[in-house]
């Protein structure tokens, strides 16, 4: 997280947002392409290191521009006044909206039948 604000101040939001977005975006549709593909590049098959190593590119990416750019922009938006209690609650609602989406994600696989891998 230092080190993402380092860059930012070094290198400025634009251009950082933009290779991290690009980045991402390009390692994303990597993924999707080779789980949509049909060779079976599940966990133990061919495609495990190239996927594994697409994941951690995307979150690379993401926690170089897009997390630190939006923390920061976050707080300088908010009056000094409520700064700790907005970022408190921002925070507090991404890791429960998190916590939720992990009790609701067999939820949703059970009731849409869909498949989980081999």
């Amino acid at each position: 997280m230092v080190s993402a604000a380092a860059f930012t101040d070094r290198i400025g939001r634009r251009p950082l947002l933009l290779v991290s977005c690009a980045l991402s975006a390009t390692c994303l549709f990597a993924i999707a392409a080779l789980l949509g593909s049909g060779w079976g590049p599940y966990l133990g098959g061919a495609f495990t290191p190239l996927l594994l190593a697409l994941m951690t590119a995307v979150e690379f990416a993401v926690g170089v521009g897009l997390n630190p750019v939006r923390i920061i922009l976050s707080a300088e938006l908010m009056p000094t006044r409520y700064r700790a209690l907005g970022m408190s609650l921002g925070n507090a609602v991404g890791w429960g909206m998190a916590l939720l989406s992990l009790f609701c994600f067999p939820i949703v696989i059970e009731l849409t039948g869909a498949p989980a891998p081999p």
